[in-house]
This record gives C-alpha cells, sequence and structure tokens, in this order.
C-alpha cells in the first residue's frame, strides 16, 4: 500500500551505523596524495618525446638540411617544344530549336593549337562535311 518510499528513510544515518561500518567507509575513499617529483617526471618525459618526435619529424621533411649544411642536387628538364600553331576550324552551325528561345541557331568557331608537326596530320584528316563527332575525333587523331 505505500508505494512512495522515502529513499532517505531507507538509508541510515551516520549516528546508526555502527563503529565498524563508519570505518569501512572510509576505507573506501582515501585520499590520493600527489606526488610532485613523479608529476614533473612524467611532464619531463612527455617535453622530451615531443622534442624527439619533432626533430625527427623536421629532419625527415628536410627543415633542417640548412642548418646540418646538406645540400642536394637541384635537377630541371627542359621540354622542347615547337612553336604553337593556331589553326581555325570550319564555322559550325547548329539548329536548337526547342520553342523557348528567339534564336535557336548556335555558331562556333573552334580554334585549335598544336605544334607546327601536327598541322599536317589535322589538314590530311579534315573531314569534308565538319560535324561536333569527327571534329572531336579530328582532335583526337591529331595529338596522336
Amino acid at each position: 500500500m505505500t508505494a512512495d518510499i522515502d529513499e532517505d528513510a531507507m538509508e541510515p544515518e551516520e549516528g546508526e551505523m555502527g563503529g565498524e561500518e563508519a570505518e569501512e567507509v572510509e576505507e573506501e575513499k582515501p585520499k590520493k596524495k600527489v606526488n610532485k617529483k613523479k608529476l614533473a617526471a612524467m611532464a619531463g618525459l612527455g617535453v622530451l618525446a615531443l622534442i624527439i618526435v619533432g626533430g625527427g619529424a623536421s629532419f625527415m621533411l628536410g627543415f633542417l638540411d640548412s642548418m646540418l649544411g646538406i645540400e642536394r642536387e637541384k635537377t630541371s628538364a627542359e621540354i622542347q617544344l615547337g612553336a604553337p600553331v593556331r589553326v581555325e576550324l570550319p564555322q559550325i552551325k547548329a539548329d536548337l530549336k526547342t520553342g523557348r528561345c528567339r534564336a535557336p541557331f548556335l555558331r562556333a568557331i573552334v580554334v585549335v593549337q598544336l605544334d607546327s608537326k601536327d598541322q599536317d596530320k589535322l589538314e590530311d584528316k579534315k573531314p569534308k562535311s565538319l560535324t561536333p563527332s569527327s571534329l572531336i575525333s579530328a582532335t583526337r587523331n591529331a595529338r596522336t
């Protein structure tokens, strides 16, 4: 019938405990002393580890090369390219009738920049009637 039992009523108060029970409660919560020597040693080891890891990383990445007098060979590569030649392909006209715009025609002039050696290849493979798909294949073939 008593559904509401007060939890505080169930726990014995400090004065109600026996002498042995009071001593057990005090033993369960011992206060730990912070040993200052251990704390200083751990902090010193942390700083030392940080210095070692940071020094190793900076050595591996090459940041210490100038301080240590290490010089590496500088290499450079030169690529001899021919003079670029611009080739203008014929005008492309496309009908884009969608019923939504006033000017359904698209006109485009494609300008290709090639090496002078590849200009002859492009001229040989230029189709008589230029369509967008033939234009793409012509430029792909000119690259190879």
